[in-house]
């Protein structure tokens, strides 16, 4: 009765709070398999453990679609890191070529700046260095010169480049009888 009686026990479902809980929710094992699937084990205990590393071994084993990339994707791959690799060192190269030239231009402004200075500062000494009143004493008096009449000069419309080119010669004044008589 003891047996029965714990029997009962734990067969017993018990409810509680609002819902009913099925205590024996996995299906139970027949005693006659498990005993069997026993003996098995027991009887050939070597054939058991090569089928445990067989099994393990084809647990190991990649898909053969997961195992890696194929002959194509592996050639795409390298010409695209041969090109990414070609770009950067022509990146790296124009870059080097590009502060060589920025170093170059500044010392090409130093050396402008430096000959404009000098060129400037000679510009001046000729300039304080010539006595203009002298020049016109000695073109006036020793050479003879004279200022020219209004009907000698002829004016031409100047270029904005600061320089004039001669095509042709200067064509010649029409003489007015005035001109004539006063020399």
């Amino acid at each position: 009765m003891d047996a029965r009686g714990n029997r009962q026990y734990k067969d017993a479902v018990y409810v509680t709070g609002s819902t009913a809980r099925n205590l024996s929710a996995t299906p139970k094992r027949k005693e006659e398999e498990y005993r069997e699937s026993v003996t098995r084990r027991q009887q050939r205990p070597e054939q058991n453990g090569q089928e445990q590393r067989k099994k393990q071994k084809k647990a190991r084993r990649v898909p053969a679609v997961s195992r890696g990339i194929d002959f194509f994707s592996m050639a795409f791959l390298t010409i695209a890191m041969g090109v990414t690799l070609f770009t950067c060192l022509d990146y790296l190269k124009m870059q080097s070529q590009l502060l060589q030239l920025d170093k170059q231009n500044v010392t090409l402004s130093s050396q402008l700046s430096t000959l404009t200075d000098k060129n400037n500062a000679a510009l001046d000494a000729m300039t304080e260095a010539i006595d203009l009143d002298k020049i016109y004493r000695v073109a006036v008096g020793e050479l003879g010169m004279v200022f020219p009449n209004n009907n000698q000069v002829v004016t031409y419309e100047g270029n904005d480049t600061g320089y004039v080119r001669q095509f042709e010669d200067i064509p010649a004044i029409k003489q007015s009888i005035i001109d004539k008589i006063l020399p």
